[in-house]
């Protein structure tokens, strides 16, 4: 891989970089798309000048890591990854991710993606649990969570509406004894 300046964490075919303002039209674009907001806890029309002042905002609050997945080759925006909520006393976190080009999803970047930040999250902010939460129906993530060493934890029992049908939302973590011993 070149490099790039604003690499932060590289994995092999995406490296984890800080949000640019630049590419809120692309967020907007994506997060607005109902296929993929499926997934997303995001039900509302996103707006640019909303995205642009989410993407400004990035980094100002010290309990939350957000980061743009850019491929390897191309340093083209894939979508995003997060560490949110940092509990600093009990050093646990809630993990997100999500790939926005349709192309690009089911290809395994973001299980990559998922990777660097537990690797991110484990080795360097000392954290002892990163959890998650999925829905049911979104099996390839479920999966691609799982060869991650994310482990089912519980369930919310119809917890999430989706199409005029209740869906449970699946509640995963990984301890860092889980993850060091992989």
């Amino acid at each position: 891989m070149d490099e790039k300046p604003d690499v932060f964490l590289a994995g092999e075919r995406v490296y984890l970089a800080p949000v640019r303002v630049e590419d809120a039209p692309l967020y907007v674009r994506w997060l607005n798309d109902a296929d993929t907001r499926r997934h997303l806890t995001m039900c509302l029309p996103l707006t640019r000048e909303q995205e642009e002042e989410w993407v400004r905002g990035v980094g100002k609050n010290p309990d939350d890591v957000v980061l743009a997945v850019r491929m390897s080759a191309d340093d083209r925006l894939a979508g995003n990854v997060g560490l949110h909520g940092f509990d600093r006393i009990h050093r646990s976190a809630e993990f997100g991710v999500f790939i926005g080009p349709p192309e690009l999803q089911g290809r395994g970047l973001g299980t990559e993606a998922t990777a660097l930040t537990l690797k991110y999250g484990f080795g360097e902010l000392n954290l002892h649990r990163i959890g998650l939460r999925v829905y049911e129906f979104n099996e390839g993530a479920l999966r691609a969570y799982a060869r991650c060493g994310f482990k089912e934890e519980g369930r919310l029992r119809e917890a999430y509406s989706y199409c005029g049908r209740w869906h449970d939302v699946v509640l995963m973590g990984i301890l860092a004894e889980e993850y060091f011993t992989r």
